[in-house]
């Protein structure tokens, strides 16, 4: 893919697509850490070869996206697009006025 092309398929992609790709891709990318530091963790007798540990780490890459893959991964790509992207993806039905927030707030500070 040349880079000069990627702003056109951008453009033509649905605008919350882009923001799910790349939330989906930083939840593998931590997944695939967390099972890489995992194995790790696990004492063995005597040390895997570098050809092992080439395919150990290939399988965890794919542990990794197959999990991210399903609806909602673990969660974290729920919040990374909340935080990218809050008009879209915050539930709508969850917001609260910040004056309303703040009589709550101190509401309660009063009776303390």
């Amino acid at each position: 893919m040349k880079i000069e092309s990627l702003p056109r398929q951008l453009q033509n992609t649905p605008p919350a697509n882009p923001y799910k790709e790349m939330a989906q891709g930083m939840e593998a990318e931590y997944l695939n850490y967390v099972l890489n530091e995992m194995r790790k963790s696990v004492i063995k007798e005597e040390a895997d070869s570098s050809e092992v540990e080439f395919y150990q780490s290939l399988l965890d890459n794919e542990y990794a996206k197959a999990i991210t893959a399903k609806e909602h991964g673990i969660g974290l790509q729920d919040t990374i697009l909340k935080q990218i992207a809050p008009r879209e993806f915050a539930p709508k039905n969850n917001i609260v006025d910040k004056n309303r927030a703040i009589e709550i707030y101190k509401g309660t500070r009063d009776r303390e």
